[in-house]
């Protein structure tokens, strides 16, 4: 695995997972009556999901010691399919939900059930953050899909190093005997 690749997309998926966590319980908690919208708890699964497996893949993907006890690339690769799957659905149930509307514009923001909040004083100010939560969740998107592509091809480049080397016989095949001549 390249170092650093790796790293610098581990880093920008913890920091974009923080991001749509804290904005998604902003408008979770800003909701004043009646349950938050379900897109915006399915944000805050997404996001929580995410920072779990950022548990198990930031450190076992950075330290070497750690990559060579606990580290499985098609466990990281699973891990960051499923991550690119749900920010994927969370950017396009967000965008559906919000549409390409102005959030100066009243009547929008009154009958937006993400926007309004319930009653919630400051609907533009909700408005900004559901915007920010929803292109946030699209370049989460943009990295958890870039790693999962990492891990496809480090799969790749292993198993071709395993058949090119031998290993264990993988992949040669058997030498024929030679023929005796007669």
């Amino acid at each position: 695995m390249d170092f650093l690749p790796h790293a610098i997309l581990r880093a920008a998926q913890f920091i974009l997972t923080l991001l749509t966590l804290s904005l998604s319980c902003a408008l979770a908690a800003q909701q004043r009556l009646g349950g938050s919208p379900t897109r915006v708890n399915y944000s805050i699964f997404a996001s929580v999901f995410a920072l779990l497996t950022l548990f198990y893949l930031l450190p076992a993907s950075l330290i070497s010691s750690l990559r060579r006890s606990v580290w499985h690339p098609f466990a990281a690769l699973v891990l960051d399919t499923l991550n690119t799957i749900f920010f994927l659905a969370a950017g396009i149930a967000l965008a559906a939900q919000l549409g390409v509307n102005s959030c100066s514009n009243r009547s929008f923001l009154g009958s937006n059930g993400i926007t309004n909040g319930g009653g919630y004083y400051d609907m533009e100010k909700r408005c900004r953050e559901a915007q920010a939560l929803c292109a946030f969740f699209w370049f989460g998107f943009v990295a958890w899909g870039l790693s999962a592509l990492l891990d496809k091809w480090e799969m790749a480049k292993g198993k071709e190093t395993r058949t090119t080397t031998g290993m264990a016989g993988l992949g040669r095949k058997p030498r024929e005997a030679p023929m005796a001549q007669v």
